[in-house]
């Protein structure tokens, strides 16, 4: 892991969120490490080689589901803060994005900015607080 700014992993099969996340996180939270990955195998063999701080997740992503992903974090109890950023936030999949220890869910076409600004927290944070609630 990057001492000082971290490291934060995009999950996302958009090439063009990907690169829009890259771009702003560079923007708004200086010297980090961003990863990508765009299915969720990829997703979940990255998580258990080298785990990020910050895992920026979609749910809707080729070989299984977001939630997958989530599940595995907290099968493995793998210390990393999860920004739910997807077009499929319903009521129902908040709820169960935060059971499963999601810190934030962000709708992508909506709440983008809110997704960086929280993004922008946790990183900051002087020691990462063990789990952020939704706001």
């Amino acid at each position: 892991m990057t001492k000082g700014g971290g490291n934060i992993l995009i999950a996302d099969d958009s090439e063009r969120i990907r690169k829009r996340l890259r771009r702003l996180i560079l923007g708004k939270c200086g010297s980090v490490e961003i990863r990508e990955s765009v299915d969720v195998p990829t997703t979940i063999e990255r998580l258990l080689s080298d785990p990020p701080q910050i895992l920026v997740l979609d749910l809707s992503m080729p070989g299984g589901s977001g939630l997958d992903v989530l599940d595995c974090i907290q099968r493995q109890s793998l210390p990393v803060h999860v920004i739910v950023l997807t077009n499929y936030a319903s009521e129902s999949n908040r709820k169960k994005c935060l059971s499963l220890g999601a810190s934030f869910i962000y709708d992508k076409s909506t709440q983008f900015e809110e997704a960086l600004l929280a993004l922008k927290r946790l990183q900051s944070a002087d020691g990462l607080p063990e789990r952020a609630s939704h706001e």
